[in-house]
Order: C-alpha cells, then sequence, then structure tokens
C-alpha cells in the first residue's frame, strides 16, 4: 500500500517527491528502488519533423538516489538505419533531484525519411541507460510543396479549387438497399431518402457493383445536390476477390480514369475517386510512372475531378517522402483509421498523417463502421461517435466505412447525432 501510494505521490506537485523519495528509503535499500533507474525520452505528438526545423523532445530520469552522483549526462544520436550518426548531442545538469528537460538536435542538412534516434543517459558517466525512438523528416517534401506554389501557380491554384471543394464533406461508403428484382438493382430513391434521413451530404459508390445502377445513381445525385465519390479495387483485390476486375475497363485504370472524366463533366455531382490500398501496390501495377500517366489523362478531360489513393498508418509513417514522389499526381489522402476498439492513437496518427500530406492536399479520414479483416467484431456506437468527434476538426472530410441504415443499429444513431450536432453549430 505504502508504494501505491509512492507511485501516486510522485506524479503530484515537485515539492512532493523528495519527500516520499526519503521515506521510501527508509524501509528499501537504495540499489533496489534504485536499480537501473528510468530513462524517459518522449517525443511531442507529432513524429514527423520538417527539417531544417530542429527535432524536440522531452527528455528526464527519476532517480530515488543518486549514490553521490554529481551531474546526469544525456547523449542524443540521430541515424539513418544501421548508418552512422549524421546529428548529435550532448548535455548534462547537476544530480540529485527529479529532472525533465526539452532538447532539441538540428536536422539542417538531412533528408526527409525514418531515423533512429538513440537517448542515452548515465550518472558520472556509469551505466549508461538507452532508449532508441523512430523519428521521420518530411521537410524537403514541405519545401517543394511550397516551390511548387511559386513555379506553377496554375497548378497550385486548381489544387486549391479542389480541395475547398471537398472540404468537410461527411459520407457513407458501399452500403445500398436492393430492390426486389432479378438482378438485385441499387433502389436509387430509397439510397439518396437514407442520405438525407442521416444527414450525409456524400455517397462514395464502389464501382464492383453494377455500373448502370451508378450512371443512374449519378443522374439523381445531380438532382438532389448529392456529392458522388467512386471507389476502384486495388489491383489485387481485382485478381483475388473480382475475378480479375469488373466492367467496363476491369483492371485498365488508365481508361477508368478517362471514364470518370467524362462521366464528371456530363455530372457534376462525381467529384472523386479513389482506388482502394493503393499503398500496397506502389511497386506493381500502380508504379509512378503508370499513376502519372492515368491522372494526366483524367485531368486532361477535368482537371477539376480529384483523385483521392487510400494510404494507411503503416504507409505513411514509413514513407515520409510519398508526397515528394507522389504529390503532383495526387489531390489528397483517404487516410483509414485502423483501430476499432479505442480512439486513444487517433489525434496522434492524424498529426502524423496531417504531416506527411502537405500544406496543399486533402486529408481524408476513412472512419470503419463495420468489421475488417483484422477486428473481426463490428466496432460499438460509442467509438463511432468518438472518432467521428477526433477527427472532425483534425481531417479534411469523413467517409463512414459501411455505416449500417438501420436507425435501430448503435452506430448509426451515434453517427446521425454527431452530424446532427454539427449541423446545429
Amino acid at each position: 500500500a505504502m508504494l501505491l501510494n509512492w507511485m501516486a505521490l510522485r506524479n503530484q506537485e515537485p515539492q512532493v517527491r523528495p519527500w516520499v523519495d526519503r521515506l521510501i528509503l527508509r524501509f528499501l535499500p537504495a540499489d533496489v528502488v534504485n536499480d537501473e533507474y528510468e530513462l524517459t525520452a518522449e517525443l511531442p505528438v507529432r513524429t514527423f519533423f520538417r527539417q531544417p526545423m530542429p527535432l524536440r523532445l522531452h527528455v528526464g530520469y527519476w532517480p530515488l538516489d543518486t549514490g553521490g552522483a554529481e551531474e546526469i549526462r544525456i547523449q542524443l544520436a540521430l541515424s539513418r538505419g544501421a548508418g552512422r550518426i549524421l546529428a548529435s548531442r550532448e548535455v548534462g545538469w547537476p544530480a540529485g533531484e527529479v529532472r525533465r528537460q526539452s532538447l532539441e538536435l538540428p536536422t539542417d542538412g538531412l533528408g526527409d525519411g525514418v531515423y533512429s534516434l538513440r537517448v542515452r543517459s548515465s550518472l558520472d558517466g556509469q551505466g549508461w541507460t538507452e532508449r532508441v525512438l523512430t523519428v521521420r523528416l518530411c521537410g524537403q517534401a514541405h519545401a517543394a510543396e511550397l516551390a511548387w506554389r511559386d513555379e506553377q501557380p496554375a497548378a497550385w491554384a486548381r489544387a486549391q479549387r479542389v480541395n475547398e471543394r471537398l472540404r468537410g464533406f461527411v459520407g457513407n461508403y458501399a452500403v445500398m438497399p436492393r430492390n426486389d428484382d432479378e438482378e438485385a438493382t441499387v433502389d436509387i430513391d430509397e439510397l439518396v431518402r437514407l442520405c438525407r434521413e442521416a444527414g450525409l451530404d456524400t455517397f462514395d459508390w464502389t464501382l464492383s457493383r453494377r455500373y448502370e445502377d451508378f450512371v443512374e445513381f449519378l443522374d439523381v445525385a445531380d438532382e438532389e445536390g448529392i456529392d458522388v465519390w467512386a471507389t476502384l479495387s486495388s489491383p489485387r483485390s481485382m485478381a483475388t476477390a473480382h475475378d480479375g476486375g469488373y466492367p467496363p475497363h476491369y483492371t485498365d485504370y488508365h481508361a477508368w480514369a478517362e471514364e470518370l472524366a467524362r462521366l464528371s463533366l456530363a455530372h457534376p455531382s462525381l467529384v472523386a475517386w479513389v482506388i482502394d490500398d493503393f499503398d500496397g501496390d506502389t511497386g506493381g501495377v500502380l508504379t509512378q510512372g503508370y499513376v502519372a500517366e492515368m491522372v494526366a489523362k483524367q485531368r486532361a478531360i477535368n482537371p477539376e475531378l480529384a483523385f483521392v489513393p487510400v494510404i494507411y498508418t503503416e504507409f505513411i509513417r514509413h514513407t515520409p517522402d510519398w508526397m515528394l514522389r507522389w504529390g503532383r499526381h495526387t489531390d489528397g489522402i483517404m487516410w483509414p483509421y485502423r483501430p476499432l476498439e479505442q480512439t486513444d492513437d487517433l489525434a496522434e496518427e492524424a498529426a502524423d498523417a496531417r504531416a506527411c500530406v502537405g500544406p496543399n492536399h486533402g486529408l481524408y479520414i476513412n472512419v470503419y463502421c463495420t468489421s475488417t479483416s483484422w477486428h473481426r467484431q463490428p466496432p460499438t456506437g460509442d467509438y463511432v461517435a468518438s472518432a467521428m468527434r477526433i477527427a472532425g476538426p483534425l481531417t479534411d472530410g469523413m467517409r463512414l466505412y459501411c455505416l449500417p441504415w438501420s436507425e435501430t443499429d448503435s452506430r448509426h444513431r451515434a453517427a446521425v447525432q454527431v452530424i446532427h450536432r454539427w449541423e446545429a453549430g
């Protein structure tokens, strides 16, 4: 009980800590309570840093007894993989008290990428304790975006128009009511009614469904003022889940790009198109050259139609220079938040995604409202509401992934309540 009280009190005011430490040392020897004292090393919320701004972190050590040591030494070393140290710093301060310091490490001259930050601490240079953190630098991509603004003002202005057109949307994905007919066609009127009653201004249509229904839906969406996104499966999914693709263009993404561009000219409701799980195929069919040509063909027909690939957190964190290589060919990313049991990490992951996306691209979140291959149980209504509330101010738009239409479903009720609160201001 005394140890538990000690742990609680050490998190309180600094004046309390020395008194509690002296008290506990009366009952336990110093070599027990101070064996390998704790070193803390914490990055701010973001793990992305834009060089040449310095890398910032918080370090601290928490010994009960310094054993007569006079100084705490902290060493910082930044390296790329197992390579040589590219930036380093060593600092010290008097030992004997609980300390926490904010430190900076220069990043000027370093390229975009993933780095290892080694943090070491020691009392009087004896018995070093070590922590290793992962940091990501993305300043080159950010600078390239700003250079684009100055060098190609027309392209920059186009991107701004597209982003502004999409900003703030809330839509459902893929869940379509069916008619009771032989081909199980989509009940277009009922789909529009459901969107309206839920307060949704957008619907994302998966193109694996009947293409004729999609075109019919565009006709109605034009009249009703509902924005439409269109999603294509990834090449891998085309080959496995869809037996080589679906009509009319199967796996010919160039033909799909031109088809959707022509449709968007005839139907102002069609504002964006998506390739699902894009990051899983950037070295296969969807090479940089293939995508550049694909988007160029689409923009030659209608430059105002947005192309938004699906990119996951894991890929974002391992590829800080993604926008440097792909940004000119995209108008943002559809970013799925994958944990379905908690939203504790959502703000941090959103900050990483925003840093990666840069200043001229949209960040659109995919909020899962159904079970997935990695989470067999569907999320709760509380989860859906929490994810929406947190992501709302941090992203530029929101796709609710397979939100049930049933008003008796807790996920539906939770989403609609959040939407109505937003509508009420």
